[in-house]
């Protein structure tokens, strides 16, 4: 008897490992499957929320997205010239019989495209060299939501260039998009390039490139509660007078 009580242990005792291993296996099997799902319906629930491509192919993104675009940056005088730029032109003077009486130049500062959209508000000092300037060699620009600014009309001795622009002053902060290249759509007809907002599944607004970002945000603040909160939580956008 102890001989048969032996061998059945023999026998039994890898059927229970067998069993254990067997029982472990499926519970990791099912968590690997359970934790593959989730992230599947993440991912669907991301993609979901960043972007969508309508049915007349349009892309589409929420607000949430939009806003999570929304860069601001400090203006400084070793950084300034990466947001803005300096621009010379020359524009004809003419009689009433349309001779050329004269010419007259405009030198203005103005937000740099870049290929993204700015709205801004910066206050720079700037000077040009002694030998370039007729009276003052510094002058103060004032640039909000994309405003250009002239300076030194009639008063710089032939033509200057953006390396010859010092600034020795700077404040105030430009609010810049980063969008991806696919989040933009083609307006064909005026020839231009907009970001369309959606809410659930019909579109709510667009944002045409170039436009003027506080302005488009204080308009989509007004149509809904909900959106006046998100734009509100919207960390670049903490000191914008739109969110009072």
């Amino acid at each position: 008897m102890e001989k048969e009580k032996k061998i059945n242990m023999k026998v039994i005792i890898p059927v229970i490992v067998a069993i254990v291993i067997i029982v472990v296996s499926s519970v990791i099997i099912i968590k690997k499957q359970t934790d593959i799902n989730v992230m599947k319906e993440n991912n669907n629930m991301s993609e979901k929320n960043e972007i969508m491509v309508e049915q007349d192919g349009t892309t589409t993104i929420s607000l949430e997205e939009f806003l999570n675009h929304i860069k601001k940056v400090d203006i400084t005088t070793k950084n300034w010239k990466e947001y803005f730029e300096f621009e010379q032109t020359t524009e004809e003077t003419k009689d009433p019989f349309g001779e050329v009486t004269g010419l007259q130049t405009h030198n203005v500062i103005k937000v740099r495209d870049n290929n993204l959209s700015y709205s801004s508000y910066a206050v720079l000092e700037i000077e040009i060299p002694k030998g370039k300037a007729i009276y003052d060699t510094k002058q103060i620009a004032y640039l909000e939501n994309g405003n250009s600014y002239k300076f030194f009309d009639n008063y710089i001795n032939g033509t200057i260039t953006t390396d010859e622009i010092t600034c020795t002053k700077a404040k105030g902060s430009v609010f810049y998009l980063d969008f991806p290249y696919n989040y933009w759509n083609l307006d064909k007809e005026n020839n231009t390039y907009f970001i369309c907002l959606r809410e659930t599944s019909s579109v709510f607004g667009k944002y045409y490139k170039n436009d003027n970002l506080i302005n488009f945000l204080y308009e989509l603040k007004n149509l809904d509660d909900n959106y006046k909160e998100l734009i509100s939580n919207c960390s670049a956008l903490k000191d914008i007078e739109l969110l009072k």
